[in-house]
């Protein structure tokens, strides 16, 4: 004959169920995330493909865009970031290269964020 669970076997049982979903959860949500994230940075930033959706702008504009803005801009090293992408091929094709680093990092699970 089976042998019945008392009412805190059932609890524990229940409880460790749940606390293993909820991890799988989070596991499946922080992937899909950092997915998406680098996904938009190479979208928006690297991409030469589908520029409808940043209003047509190519990857460039859209640095020079970001890198432009007012919280980004007050940061001095990001606004001589900006002025030497706009001035360097050199300098920038570092700068796409760091975005492209960047992108495959929060993509790379290996990495912690």
């Amino acid at each position: 004959m089976g042998r019945k669970k008392s009412a805190s076997g059932w609890v524990e049982s229940l409880t460790a169920s749940a606390a293993t979903m909820a991890e799988k959860i989070r596991e499946t949500a922080e992937s899909e995330t950092r997915e998406y994230a680098a996904k938009m940075i190479t979208d928006c930033y690297l991409s030469t493909v589908g520029r409808k959706t940043y209003g047509g702008k190519t990857p460039d504009e859209c640095i020079v865009e970001t890198l432009g803005y007012e919280d980004m801009a007050a940061v001095p090293r990001l606004a001589a970031a900006r002025e030497a992408f706009q001035e360097s091929d050199v300098f920038a094709e570092g700068l796409r290269a760091g975005l492209l680093l960047a992108a495959r990092m929060v993509a790379d699970e290996r990495y912690e964020l």
